[in-house]
């Protein structure tokens, strides 16, 4: 509370100021201040309080001022909804401190406010007589004098009504209507919904105010589930359900022509075509069948299917059973009639197992079996099979196989397809007329076979079997599809004598006096076996023995001596064959072998000689040879007698021993076609002999076959195999090498065989070799040999060259192994294997340092190594020889390439040569070694001078400049170019100088400078005569003198003065040249020539000296003749001719061989270039000319005199053909799309030859290549990727061949991308921006310019697209709407575009932000406590919108709308009549509270209350009535209370007429506040009553409501019986009388009439109130007294029979006697 008063008069120090509970003296708060005014705190709220102030000045106070103020009640917090329905609702709250008078529930809606006013311990109220489906506020205040405590307010909706009397009113088979009653409420709308969900529904209003709802477009035939709700704003009402049918559909036509296709044995593909007319209606299909053969079913199967075509599989059906099968459509109609029967067979399989087989044994060799037919024939029974196994082991000992028809009296069981089915019955002429040949196949036997036959045995007696031997036997059944299950059962034959001796005789631990034997029973068992063992010598028999175990021993034998053992079975008392075995006591193993010589054959081979051993203690049957390298076996060789076996592996034979013997019989194994086979005591081998799969080895292995004659042959390949290291690698399980990749300086072979440090193990282990450091380790292997000579010899091959080997031979004989001899000896030298990383050094321009490895095979010991180096310009060879793996080449030409290899050489010769054994070399850059040449002036004028010349021909490197150096003796300078001319300048008229130039590389010049070039300038009259005049002689009538210019020539010499003269005449010539042909000589004559020389000045007066000449002999007068020419080669060509006629002395011939063709302009010829050649011969080969191109020959003939150049022959010829020396030169290449490339390019510079075609390869990524051949110079590629680079290899082809080619790059367009990016994500987001990461599209057929996004608005559904500014792949991109969802997809940009490739989308919605403000505000003064107030949702709500905050002043409440509109409707309760109201408005979303906007408001005036609402009675009782109401629609202000009023009304009065004059009592009973009812208590039982209500609220009395009319019930009675009266006779009483004074309810009397005269007469009668008050009793006793009670009662005697007399009221007792007889 804030305190303020004004300062008195004068001055003050300030006020004291006291202050409690009114009723509180003293006050309990005490406060001085030195202001006028404070603010006070923690008062209670709804209280009274007392303020008492005074000033002070010093210690004087003045008098008190005081004022009694109340505080304002608490607020309500907030309220709560516990209950709604459709016409009441239950709003509740929490309770506060202080104090106050009552609560104030105000109920408003858009027309209405009402109040109610509840106790103030009330914490909640209820509201009824609400009207469904609207949307109402309720506030609630706490009130206190008049004086309002905050309020708090509440939205609530209640439940529309459910709509009424909804019924169909037509129905036709694409439409139906519905119609039914409005709901009452505010505003309500319609849902209609249709289960199945397809129709047109318009709903529209009637004239009687129903709702009619047409659905048209529906299904015929369909049933509908309607659902129909009520809406508002509140919700949906409870449905209100309806099923409809629409009329029916016929049933439909019978589908036609079933035809069936087997699938497999139990399946029938069933198809048939639609019944006709069509009928969409239909939705399945039911198909029915029954097994007709061999066992026919007595009712169908029927199976429904719903098929989208008419076609189903039936998959459970019999093997080779004949069907009857029909096929029915279904619609909601029912199922129609089924077609026509379909009889089909099913597809015959394996039948059954046959049924009750037995097996009975005749005697000990026969049997007799039985079965009958299987169960399941499954088709037509052709064939029995009947196999007879032994039980242990599973062989098969007999077979037999018995036609079926040949043992079966009667006809075989089976099915036909139609057959007997058809024949039992006549069809109608319709039904024969639609069977084709799919329902009647070919008909052959009966269709049922007659049921007898399943129950005839099959017999079949099986002999030649073997005693006591248990057999299985097996039946088995066989259709045309195959064999049947097999049934099987077991006999044991009888016992009989031993038909074959015992097996397997084994010896065991053999000594010189003992041995043990074993064996195994007879192959053939007939019995239990027991045994008889005989022992013979050569002498005789020696002893008998028996035994029942299957092993003997023999003690106090005679050593080395041979013995005779019989070992026979007995059985069934009678002994078999018997088993004879030879066998000697054993003696001591052999010593050793003698005169073991070895001598090396060749490089590979080792011939063996030996003696056998001097004591061979026995027949020696084995020789072993053991090859070792160092400690390394690497063969192992056993040589086998010719009459010994052969040994074999364990494993070849499957037969395992263990120092054991095993002898046979010569009849107890005739497969093995062997007396006996001995089986050593241990293994020669660790390498099994196992025969494996052959397998193709590669062809870089050496591969070699041994075969023994053996029936099981072991095949050994000796490999040599590649090591496990960088050139190869063998692994196991794989028979191609492994390709490896080799460096440009270390060309090696990655297929030659090497030598490893460990033996690399193989996938045949048994059959393949091992290496082991180089050497090659063979496999043990056996050879036969011829054992009986004296001198044995043997070849060891498969060596290794030049290699040590220990050669060690033992002899061996039955018993064991003797001692070893050994000799070693070497292997001859071979060539060895190509040296190993071969790589160079540059040391100098013309030196390289070479260094290698040895061979990894030497093959002997290395004599040298031979370094071959070749200029690959010149062809020069170069030649060296070394004894270390280094070697330095020298004197090779600067900055050229070469290749060089080299070999290893042995005493034997040289390392062969491939061409994967060369290294290319280039060597380094140096200075020049040659000066810069022809040096020549081109231009020059009186200073300055322009020179060119020639590069150096031994630049040795890349010029990097010239110098250029001029001087004249007094003046020098230099000149620097990197071309080769220059200009120089400055120089000084008619001066002579000299020039030269030099060339540097990147090392220098070299000294290497130009020949000197000399300029003359400046202009004079010669000073000096020509001199040194000198001729020549040009033919025998001219010659040519020449002289020098004068020494003094001043100038340029414009003319000489020749003159020359003989004995006989004189003659003069002028030239301007130093020199002059003198013709018209005479031959052989002598002249004399002086010469004169002039400038542009004059001659000057200077001659020369006289000089003397002689002309010479004539040249010869014709040419040659019979030129001829013969082509040699492409570049060769021989020409021949014959002498000329008249040659004129000794002649020789000048030859000329001119190109006549076109040179191409890339070559670097300016002119054709001429070969010109003398010689004496009439034949000349010309070499190293152009290929297929044309030359002239010209041949001169010419003496010691000159030439005959007149007399010139001459010839045109060409070279032959040959393959292009140079690839076609690149033209012009474009993109036409990005997958097509147009190339062109002009032939070859040297075509050698017209050229037929090109090849064209073009490479592009991974390893398919594409291949083109065109006859023009252009190609047009296609199918290609977008933004790929290939290579395009164009190769030109003559006649001869395709000559090299020139590859062109290509790189295709870039394209839209194929697929758009990829895992698009987001990593964060705020208000108005999204963080985006994805990854490239792994297909964007171009270089990514930028990327873009289509971004959808999924609020709106509106797209915009904003492009990244790079390729990055994360972006981040902003201007969005907070609180918005939106639809991102990521598209990537080539320079093509994006081809509409967006990746998959991410959805999210940006953070909510406050939120606007609401849109078109209007409030209005809705009633006197609130204000009725609409808005819109804000444009920008930013978010989810919670609730919205309505301000006003101290006012506040949160309007929390149920449905989220477009438009919200509120009403701000709480506030007081009659004010003007300023109300804010804001939304409030997780953000936080968004902008304000504000409206204003008068609130109007209270007034009287409409009339209460629903007045009802609730409960009746015999003296009260409850009563309740709901509030009045409309109380505008607040309700004090109701006032109820009561009429009770006159018995005989009707409760409707409500006249004056049936009112009796009026009274009133006063209900205070808000409430709903109220118990009407104290009145008369069974009367009627009027109540009606009426409503106050401050402004008084409001409208009554309507009279209602009630009645209480009835009761007990409250007065007994009146006015009674008896009248008697002798024999009966007439008694009489009257209601009770106090009528409570229909009235029944129970009737006592008891004598009084001992009599014992005692009689009870009931009168019902329907029934007449009067009751005659007879049969009485004349002049007797009785006693006569009447007890009133209300309600039913059976029910009432125990309480009626307590309950009811009684008269008092009337006394009556009969008359006298």
């Amino acid at each position: 509370m804030y305190v303020m008063w004004t300062h008195p008069p004068g001055n003050v120090d300030g006020y004291r100021l006291q202050y409690g509970f009114a009723g509180d003296l003293p006050l309990q708060h005490r406060v001085d201040l030195h202001s006028n005014s404070v603010r006070i705190h923690d008062l209670t709220p709804g209280s009274d309080y007392r303020f008492e102030i005074q000033s002070f000045l010093g210690s004087d106070f003045s008098q008190t001022t005081s004022q009694n103020i109340s505080t304002r009640p608490a607020g309500v917090c907030s309220l709560s909804v516990s209950h709604v329905n459709g016409t009441s609702a239950t709003v509740s709250w929490k309770p506060t401190t202080g104090h106050f008078d009552f609560y104030r529930v105000s109920v408003s809606n858009i027309s209405h406010i009402w109040t109610l006013d509840e106790s103030p311990h009330s914490q909640e109220v209820s509201v009824s007589s609400l009207w469904n489906g609207c949307s109402y506020n309720i506030t609630v205040q706490r009130y206190r004098n008049n004086i309002s405590g905050t309020a708090a307010t509440i939205t609530i909706c209640t439940v529309p009504a459910s709509p009424v009397r909804l019924q169909v009113i037509s129905v036709s088979p694409h439409a139906f209507s519905l119609h039914w009653l409005a709901s009452p409420g505010c505003d309500m709308n319609y849902l209609v919904q249709l289960r199945p969900d397809h129709g047109n529904i318009n709903i529209t209003t009637t004239a009687d105010s129903g709702v009619q709802a047409q659905v048209s477009s529906v299904t015929p035939g369909t049933s509908y589930t309607v659902t129909v709700n009520a809406v508002a704003s509140s919700g949906f009402s409870s449905p209100v359900s309806r099923i409809l049918v629409t009329t029916n559909i016929s049933l439909p036509a019978a589908p036609s022509k079933p035809e069936g296709e087997r699938v497999g044995s139990t399946g029938i593909l069933l198809s048939w075509r639609m019944p006709l007319p069509l009928d969409s209606s239909i939705h399945s299909f039911v198909i029915r069948y029954k097994e007709m053969c061999p066992y026919p079913d007595p009712t169908f199967t029927e199976v429904t299917k719903s098929l989208d075509i008419p076609e189903t599989l039936l998959n459970t059906l019999t093997p080779g059973a004949t069907y009857n099968i029909k096929v029915a459509a279904v619609n909601k109609a029912g199922v129609g009639p089924f077609s026509q029967s379909l009889y089909y067979k099913t597809a015959e399989a394996p039948p059954g197992l046959v049924s009750n087989l037995t097996a009975f044994a005749e005697d000990h060799t026969s049997v007799l079996v039985t079965w009958f037919l299987p169960v399941r024939i499954n088709g037509l029974i052709t064939k029995f099979a009947v196999k007879v196994k032994h039980a242990r082991t599973g062989q098969i000992v007999r077979t037999r196989v018995l036609n079926a028809e040949e043992i079966m009296n009667g006809a075989l069981p089976h099915c036909n397809d139609a057959a007997d089915i058809l024949s039992r019955g006549t069809p109608s002429p319709s039904v024969s007329s639609q069977l084709t040949s799919a329902v009647l196949p070919t008909v052959t036997l009966s269709a049922v076979p007659p049921a007898f036959i399943w129950s005839v045995p099959i017999s079949v007696k099986i002999d030649e079997l073997r005693p006591y031997t248990p057999y299985v036997f097996e039946v088995s059944a066989f259709t045309s599809d195959g064999e049947g299950q097999i049934a099987s059962t077991m006999v044991r034959m009888p016992e009989a004598a031993p038909e074959d001796p015992p097996q397997s005789v084994v010896f065991r631990n053999i000594t010189s006096r003992s041995l043990s034997l074993s064996w195994d029973p007879p192959k053939i068992t007939t019995g239990r076996f027991s045994y008889v063992i005989q022992l013979h010598s050569s002498e005789g028999f020696i002893s008998e023995n028996n035994t029942i175990e299957q092993a003997f021993m023999y003690t106090g034998l005679t050593p080395y001596t041979q013995y005779y053992i019989r070992v026979m079975a007995k059985s069934a008392g009678a002994t078999g064959p018997a088993a004879e075995i030879n066998i000697t006591t054993l003696a001591e193993a052999p010593s050793a072998v003698s005169h073991l010589t070895a001598e090396a054959v060749d490089s590979t081979s080792v011939r063996l000689s030996w003696r056998p051993p001097g004591q061979p203690n026995g027949l020696i049957t084995h020789y072993r040879i053991l090859v070792l390298y160092r400690s390394t076996l690497v063969q192992d060789i056993t040589l086998r007698g010719q009459n010994a076996p052969l040994r074999r592996n364990a494993r070849s034979l499957e037969i395992t021993t263990s120092s054991a013997f095993i002898l046979t019989s010569h009849r107890t194994f005739p497969t093995l076609g062997r007396d006996f086979t001995n089986t050593d005591t241990e293994m020669t081998s660790d390498l099994p002999l196992t025969p494996s799969t052959p397998h193709t080895p590669p062809p870089w292995l050496t591969v070699t076959h041994d075969r023994t004659d053996v029936s099981v042959k072991a095949e050994t390949e000796a490999v040599t195999q590649e090591p496990l290291t960088e050139l190869s690698a063998v692994t196991q399980g794989t028979d191609q090498p492994t390709l490896v990749n080799l460096s440009p300086s270390q060309p090696r072979r990655s297929t030659r065989a090497v030598a490893t440090d460990s033996t690399q193990q193989q996938t045949n282990p048994s059959t393949r070799a091992a290496t082991t450091i180089g050497i090659e380790v063979l496999p043990a292997t056996e050879e036969t040999a011829d054992l009986s000579s004296d001198h044995i010899m043997y070849i060891v091959r498969r060596l290794s060259p030049f290699t040590e080997y220990t050669f060690s031979v033992t002899a061996k004989n039955i018993i064991g192994e003797g001692p070893s001899t050994e000799v070693t000896v070497k292997t001859t030298e071979q060539v060895p294997s190509s040296v190993q990383n071969v790589s160079y050094q540059n040391l100098t321009s013309t030196s390289i340092r070479v260094t290698w490895e040895p061979p990894l095979n030497p093959n002997g010991k290395l004599t040298h190594y031979t370094v071959y180096a070749q200029n690959l310009l010149t062809n020069q060879q170069l030649r060296q020889t070394a004894d270390t793996t280094t070697e330095v080449l020298t004197g090779l030409d600067k900055y050229s390439s070469y290749k060089v290899r080299v070999a290893a050489s042995t005493a034997v010769g040289e390392s062969p040569l491939t061409d994967e054994d060369y290294i290319f070399v280039m060597t380094l850059e140096d200075e020049p070694d040659s000066p810069p040449r022809d040096l020549a002036v081109v231009k020059t004028t009186s200073s300055t001078a322009s020179l060119t010349w020639s590069p150096p021909e031994k630049p040795n490197g890349i010029i990097r400049l010239y110098e250029v150096s001029y001087t004249n003796g007094t003046y020098s300078n230099t000149v620097n170019s990197t071309s080769p001319s220059a200009t120089l300048y400055y120089l000084k008229p008619y001066t002579h100088y000299n020039v030269t130039v030099r060339a540097f590389t990147l090392h220098g010049h070299g000294n290497q400078i130009s020949d000197t070039l000399q300029m003359l300038s400046g202009e004079d009259v010669p000073g000096s005569p020509p001199y040194d005049l000198t001729y020549e002689y040009i033919g025998s009538s001219e010659v040519n003198v020449s002289w020098s210019p004068p020494l003094l020539a001043n100038g340029i010499i414009l003319i000489y003065n020749v003159e020359y003269w003989n004995a006989t005449h004189s003659l003069n010539q002028t030239t301007q040249v130093p020199y002059v042909i003198l013709s018209n000589l005479r031959k052989y004559a002598r002249y004399r020539i002086s010469v004169q020389a002039a400038t542009l000045v004059g001659s000057g007066n200077h001659t020369s000296e006289i000089l003397n000449i002689t002309t010479l002999e004539d040249v010869p007068s014709g040419p040659v003749h019979n030129l001829t020419a013969m082509i040699y080669s492409s570049t060769a060509v021989v020409i021949s001719w014959d002498p000329p006629l008249e040659p004129n002395g000794r002649v020789f011939y000048q030859l000329s061989l001119q190109e006549a063709g076109t040179t191409h302009p890339s070559i670097n010829r300016t002119v054709n270039t001429t070969i010109t050649k003398t010689t004496t011969d009439n034949i000349y080969l010309f070499t190293k000319l152009r290929k297929y191109f044309p030359y002239i020959i010209k041949v001169t003939p010419a003496t010691s005199a000159g030439s005959a150049l007149n007399h010139t022959a001459m010839l045109p010829l060409r070279t032959d053909e040959d393959v292009p020396s140079s690839p076609p030169l690149p033209g012009a290449s474009s993109n036409l799309s990005s997958t097509s490339i147009y190339v062109s390019w002009f032939p070859p510079v040297e075509a050698n030859g017209e050229i037929i075609n090109y090849t064209a390869v073009l490479q592009g990524p991974g390893s398919v290549n594409k291949t083109y051949t065109t006859v023009e110079t252009h190609l047009m590629l296609s199918e290609l990727t977008p933004f790929t680079p290939y290579n395009l290899s164009i190769a030109a082809v003559t006649r001869i061949n395709a000559g090299p080619s020139v590859i062109i790059p290509l790189q295709t367009d870039e394209a839209v991308p194929m697929s758009p990016p990829h895992n698009l994500s987001i990593f964060n987001h705020t208000v108005n921006s999204v963080w985006l990461h994805w990854e490239p599209s792994p297909e964007p057929n171009g270089i990514i310019q930028h990327y873009g996004f289509r971004i959808l608005e999924l609020n709106t559904y509106t797209f915009r697209y904003q492009n990244s500014s790079d390729a990055s792949t994360q972006a981040e991109l902003s201007g969005f709407r907070p609180h918005n969802s939106y639809n991102i997809s990521v598209c990537a940009f080539t320079r093509a575009g994006n081809g509409d490739q967006y990746s998959l989308p991410v959805i999210f919605t940006t953070n909510e932000s406050v939120s606007d403000a609401v849109g078109n505000l209007t409030c209005s003064g809705l009633d006197w406590n609130s204000v009725y107030m609409k808005w819109e949702l804000p444009i920008h709500p930013n978010g989810e919108i919670l609730y919205y905050i309505i301000r006003s002043g101290d006012l506040e409440e949160e309007a929390h709308p149920l449905v989220l509109t477009h438009t919200v409707a509120h009403t701000f309760i709480g506030l007081s009549p009659n004010i003007f109201y300023v109300i804010s408005v804001a939304a409030v979303n997780s953000a936080g509270i968004g902008d304000e906007a504000n409206c204003t408001a008068h609130t109007p005036p209270e007034s009287v209350p409409g009339p209460p609402q629903s007045l009802n009675i609730t409960d009746v009782t015999s003296d009260s009535v409850s009563v309740s109401w709901q509030r009045p629609v409309y109380v505008p202000g607040l309700l004090q209370g109701y006032n109820v009023e009561i009429q009770q009304l006159a018995r005989n009065c009707v409760p409707e007429q409500h006249v004056d004059s049936c009112v009796e009592r009026e009274f009133e009973v006063w209900v205070e506040g808000e409430t709903s009812g109220v118990t009407l208590s104290h009145l008369l039982k069974y009367r009627d009553y009027s109540i009606r209500l009426v409503a106050f609220t401050r402004a008084g009395a409001g409208e009554p409501s309507n009279w209602i009319h009630t009645q209480t019930l009835a009761g007990n009675p409250d007065a007994p019986p009146g006015n009674i009266s008896v009248s008697a006779s002798p024999t009966q009483l007439n008694i009489e009388w009257d209601e009770p004074s106090v009528i409570t309810g229909p009235t029944s009397y129970i009737i006592d009439i008891a004598d009084l005269d001992g009599l014992g007469y005692n009689i009870s009668l009931v009168r019902h109130s329907e029934e007449t008050r009067k009751v005659f009793v007879g049969n009485l006793t004349a002049f007797t007294l009785y006693s006569i009670t009447i007890t009133a009662f209300t309600g039913q005697l059976p029910t009432l029979a125990q309480t009626a007399r307590t309950d009811g009221k009684a008269s008092e007792p009337v006394l009556a006697r009969t008359l006298e007889i």
